[in-house]
């Protein structure tokens, strides 16, 4: 703690990572699986942070990282992170996070310098009517020639509401798109080139005891590509999941 006038704190180590609006703990989530956003971002950052606060209601950190998701650093740059966390009251919650590193290594000598944003949204997460929603953008610059850099995009939205039905039961849903036309994220397991679907889901929740959660979740896949397999292993543009789940914590 560098200040403890303004409480402000700098981190070193292992950090938990700030992007999109889910984390790696599924009981926290409004739905049990998740979406494709928090999937294609770092889980954690290896680093420093700085955090501090603006107001009450303003939270400004800043990070200097060894990479997307390196505990090692890969080349000799380092890589900034921002993160503005503004709670305007107990019910909303607004955050937005900036990447800018550069992503050379030797399992991807072509990349170059990346770019990527996010916001996302949290209503009443412990309401009656829940809602977040998080939308990103990213770019990646690849090196297609000895002097030539292209910019290589992908995207996503989703939307994600939840009912509570009772005390102990809830009905949550999802809406979502993730487009990654050069594959910067995504290679397809099938011989698709690039990665566009949307996606959709109902998962029902009972709190069993305060300790344990099930939850019983369906989730479909579509796209205008054939980039999932099928019962006999075959290429197509759609897939189906449902899902049981039993969490225990203690």
């Amino acid at each position: 703690q560098i200040s403890a006038q303004k409480n402000i704190w700098i981190d070193f180590g292992i950090l938990g990572s700030p992007y999109t609006n889910e984390s790696a703990i599924s009981k926290d989530h409004l739905m049990y699986t998740r979406s494709f956003a928090p999937e294609y971002v770092p889980y954690y950052l290896a680093g420093a942070k700085i955090s501090f606060p603006f107001s009450k209601k303003l939270n400004g950190y800043v990070y200097l990282l060894n990479g997307w998701q390196q505990i090692q650093d890969q080349n000799i740059g380092k890589s900034i992170g921002t993160q503005i966390e503004y709670k305007p009251n107990d019910k909303n919650l607004f955050n937005w996070n900036t990447y800018l590193g550069d992503e050379r290594s030797s399992s991807s000598p072509n990349n170059r310098m990346r770019y990527f944003t996010d916001i996302y949204w949290i209503y009443n997460p412990d309401g009656v009517f829940s809602i977040t929603s998080c939308g990103y953008i990213g770019i990646q610059e690849q090196l297609v020639s000895n002097s030539t850099v292209r910019n290589r995009q992908w995207w996503q939205l989703n939307f994600i509401g939840r009912l509570k039905l009772h005390k102990t039961a809830s009905l949550s849903g999802r809406i979502e798109y993730f487009s990654d036309p050069n594959s910067v994220q995504i290679i397809p397991i099938t011989s698709g080139t690039g990665f566009n679907s949307y996606s959709s889901g109902l998962c029902f929740n009972l709190k069993l005891s305060e300790n344990l959660l099930f939850r019983l979740e369906g989730r479909h896949f579509r796209s205008d590509k054939s980039l999932y397999l099928d019962l006999n292993n075959r290429p197509s543009n759609q897939s189906f999941w449902c899902i049981s789940n039993l969490t225990v914590w203690f």
